[in-house]
């Protein structure tokens, strides 16, 4: 169904673009970094054409608790439909709306473990190297600012970054860039995915420019929910012309 929200996130899954992998793992309600952004997509998950994942969004819905649930329904962001459809459950909203925009329920994958207190950032580079993609990308949404940093260098140099290159009134473009030596371990999706995040918490909205023929980085802006907008054209004034 149509929740009535709108966001890059969102749109993705809209779109029908998204592997089953991702798909499933946001039906048990993992990935979404905001509250509304999980509902939303449980929503549009449950009339997913994989039967395994709309029984698995219908059960996390389910198994979402009632009372943070009616708190969260009364947040001004919430959808008309969003609210008829829990409406319909029998479940109203009530209560002023919560200060904090976490997920509802985070148990659709594994737990990241934390690390013990005053952990060296030895041990820290140890455990983080340990988890999967999806795994780093939560700690680089919801991490501390420690393991965050981790995530983008080695021992011995900066290996990977991710920043604001452009910043407007209400937008923010990002850039990012890996050593070639480092791709494929999820770096620059970690690195943008806490990016989202700041951009986020600062009132903005993301987005993502890149050239039509740069696969890695329309890769890393496709598991961060970026969805294609529009073709532009980049004049270049006094610059060679690349030939190859």
């Amino acid at each position: 169904m149509d929740p009535g929200i709108r966001s890059p996130l969102v749109d993705f899954f809209r779109r029908g673009d998204v592997a089953r992998d991702v798909r499933l793992q946001a039906a048990q309600g993992a990935l979404a970094p905001r509250a509304i952004d999980q509902l939303a997509l449980l929503l549009v998950l449950l009339d997913d054409g994989d039967p395994e994942v709309a029984r698995s969004a219908s059960a996390t819905i389910d198994r979402l608790p009632q009372v943070p649930l009616s708190g969260f329904l009364a947040n001004p962001d919430v959808s008309a439909e969003m609210r008829a459809f829990f409406a319909a459950r029998g479940i109203q909203p009530s209560g002023e709306a919560p200060q904090t925009d976490e997920p509802l329920i985070d148990d659709g994958q594994e737990e990241v473990a934390e690390g013990p207190p005053n952990e060296d950032d030895l041990s820290t580079s140890r455990r983080l190297a340990q988890m999967n993609v999806m795994q780093r990308i939560k700690v680089a949404m919801r991490g501390r600012r420690e393991e965050r940093s981790i995530l983008i260098r080695d021992p011995n140099r900066l290996v990977s970054v991710a920043t604001s290159f452009f910043v407007g009134a209400a937008h923010e473009d990002i850039g990012v860039v890996t050593e070639p030596g480092h791709r494929g371990r999820g770096l620059s999706t970690s690195c943008a995915a806490a990016v989202v995040a700041d951009i986020r918490a600062r009132g903005h909205r993301p987005t993502w420019t890149t050239s039509p023929d740069n696969t890695g980085s329309r890769a890393v802006a496709g598991r961060l929910g970026f969805v294609h907008e529009r073709d532009d054209v980049l004049y270049a004034v006094g610059v060679p012309i690349p030939v190859d």
